[in-house]
């Protein structure tokens, strides 16, 4: 199983048996007890109790439970039934490296253009970008529908002084999230962890409060305090540019009106190192596009975002367990809503906004993107300017 920053039981989690996944370790054929194998091309699974999350889960581009029997030996291409959502399937590599084509099949219908390239080369010419920070060049800047992630603020729960709470409420009250993202279309700041897409929200709202920020960190002892506080902002980035970097610099700003001295340091680790206990938080995002609100918690208390959350939380995960067994939806959006509270007065994380989609359009080549939703790119519904025939990405 992967090593990398995933959870991979996230969208898999009300499987009878699939505690038997461990991240890290060889996976075994027909390990987890609640799958078995019916006939060549059929599984039957079996779930705990009502689990939306793990259909959505099928219903993902990067999602697919193929036989590895039925792949090529580039584990792109199938050698008999197409890789490809809809219409669309995988051909070849394009003849060139980080290239995939995509054609759409014969028989089917589809309104999307005939034959389209995604290309992963950050320095190749394309007509469509998505997926990665903004794009040098002259794009036209749209947005999908919807959140598809937010941006927050994750505690280092191994620095004494991150696990201080009036720090952490201190923290949040010194924050005009209004003003982080004021004149940015795609953006809406987020007072709570769930974004505007799940059931069991609060709608919170919360203004800045410079003077009880002031009185909370008189609470904190004065050497936790001593020197700049060091935080990472933004994760993967070989350099923080435009947006991003103006969200560093608003923060810092607004920190220092309660007496906040913020430094941001450069970071590639997704989380924070084993033995880290200096760095103090980090800027970053998180990915919501999923449709079972409870994966988002159970990240940070059991998941790949565990370092970022305090051991030996007991009472959270009584509260997410009451949410998991709800015996209906109106009754999981109630018990939802006490999890999100207990987050939320815990301060355990810290939401500043949640954004939509970005894609970036060639002027010319590209008329519409049509109606996207979720965290993907619905090619079928791309409509290209007149005479052209063919996009790339």
């Amino acid at each position: 199983l992967t090593e990398g920053r995933a959870d991979p039981v996230a969208f898999l989690r009300g499987i009878v048996g699939v505690e038997a996944l461990k991240k890290g370790t060889p996976y075994k054929p027909w390990q987890v007890s609640g799958i078995a194998k019916v006939d060549e091309r059929t599984v039957r699974v079996r779930l705990k109790d009502r689990d939306p999350s793990f259909l959505f889960g099928l219903t993902l581009g990067w999602v697919s439970l193929v036989p590895i029997e039925a792949l090529s030996d580039n584990y792109v291409t199938w050698k008999k039934y197409p890789v490809g959502a809809g219409p669309y399937a995988v051909v070849s590599d394009c003849g060139r490296k980080s290239c995939l084509l995509l054609k759409a099949r014969s028989g089917t219908a589809y309104s999307g253009p005939p034959s389209v390239q995604f290309i992963s080369d950050p320095d190749a010419s394309v007509d469509l970008v998505g997926f990665t920070p903004e794009p040098s060049g002259k794009y036209r800047k749209v947005f999908g529908e919807g959140p598809v992630g937010f941006t927050g603020i994750f505690f280092n729960y191994k620095s004494a002084l991150a696990r201080d709470p009036n720090f952490r409420r201190a923290l949040s009250l010194a924050i005009d999230r209004e003003a982080l993202v004021r004149g940015e279309a795609g953006m809406k700041p987020l007072y709570e962890i769930l974004t505007s897409n799940f059931i069991g929200r609060l709608k919170l709202s919360e203004s800045s409060q410079i003077a009880e920020a002031k009185r909370l960190l008189t609470k904190i002892p004065k050497s936790l305090l001593n020197g700049p506080i060091r935080a990472f902002g933004f994760s993967a980035r070989s350099q923080v540019q435009g947006f991003e970097k103006h969200v560093l610099e608003k923060l810092q700003a607004q920190w220092k009106r309660v007496g906040l001295n913020v430094e941001f340091v450069a970071s590639t680790e997704p989380l924070f190192g084993d033995k880290d206990q200096v760095t103090v938080f980090r800027v970053d995002e998180r990915g919501t596009g999923f449709a079972d609100p409870l994966p988002v918690f159970y990240a940070f208390y059991s998941g790949y975002l565990s370092r970022l959350f305090p051991p030996g939380e007991a009472e959270f995960g009584k509260l997410l367990d009451a949410a998991s067994a709800a015996p209906g939806l109106a009754e999981k959006a109630t018990r939802v809503e006490a999890v999100s509270r207990y987050f939320a007065d815990k301060r355990y994380a810290l939401p500043l906004y949640e954004k939509r989609l970005a894609f970036w359009l060639q002027p010319g080549r590209v008329a519409s993107l049509g109606k996207q939703q979720g965290v993907g790119l619905d090619v079928t519904t791309v409509r290209l300017a007149a005479g052209m025939n063919e996009r790339s990405e």
